[in-house]
C-alpha cells in the first residue's frame, strides 16, 4: 500500500489572495483614519457652541465613519472581493480628507460679516437747472401724431398757457 501523505511543504507556495503587507498597511491606514475622524468629531462638538453648523458637520463625520466601518467589515467577511482593497483605501482617503477639511473649517471657519453702512450720500448745493416736463409743455409741443390716411381722427385741442 502506497503512502499518499504529504512529504513536505513547498516553500514557494502562496497561501493568500492579497499580500499580508497590503493587509497590514490597510489596517494601519484605517486606524490612522479613524483617529483623524474621532479628533475631527471632538473638535466639531467642542467648537459647536460658537457655530451651530459644526454640529451638523460632526453628524456628517459620524455617518461617514460608520460607512467606512461597514465597508471594512464587508471586506473582512469577504463580501467584497479580495482584490478590492483599493476601494477601501480610496474610501478611507476620502473620509480622511473630509475630516481634515472639517478641522480647518472648525478653526478657520467663515466669520459672519459685520454690517456696514451704505455709500456716503452727497447733497448737492447747486440748484437743479434742468428743464422740467409738465402737461403744458407736452401739449405745446409741435409734434403731432400721424395717422393712417383712412383714419380721420381729429387732433386733440391745444390748450393755451
Amino acid at each position: 500500500m502506497a503512502s499518499t501523505g504529504v512529504t513536505g511543504l513547498d516553500k514557494n507556495a502562496i497561501y493568500y489572495e492579497v499580500s499580508p503587507t497590503i493587509i497590514c498597511t490597510l489596517r494601519l491606514y484605517n486606524i490612522i483614519g479613524l483617529i483623524n475622524v474621532l479628533v475631527a468629531i471632538t473638535i466639531c462638538i467642542i467648537k459647536g457652541n460658537d457655530n451651530e453648523a459644526l454640529y451638523l458637520l460632526s453628524c456628517n463625520l459620524v455617518l461617514s465613519g460608520l460607512i467606512c466601518i461597514v465597508v471594512n467589515w464587508w471586506y473582512k467577511r469577504s463580501e467584497l472581493p479580495a482584490d478590492k482593497y483599493w476601494f477601501v483605501f480610496l474610501l478611507t482617503t476620502v473620509i480622511f480628507f473630509q475630516a481634515i477639511i472639517a478641522d480647518v473649517y472648525a478653526f478657520h471657519g467663515v466669520s459672519k460679516p459685520e454690517p456696514t453702512s451704505g455709500p456716503p450720500r452727497t447733497i448737492s448745493t447747486h440748484p437743479y437747472t434742468g428743464t422740467t416736463v409738465t402737461w403744458i409743455t407736452i401739449n405745446m409741443s409741435s409734434i403731432t401724431p400721424t395717422f393712417l390716411p383712412y383714419m380721420r381722427v381729429p387732433a386733440p385741442p391745444i390748450a393755451a398757457p
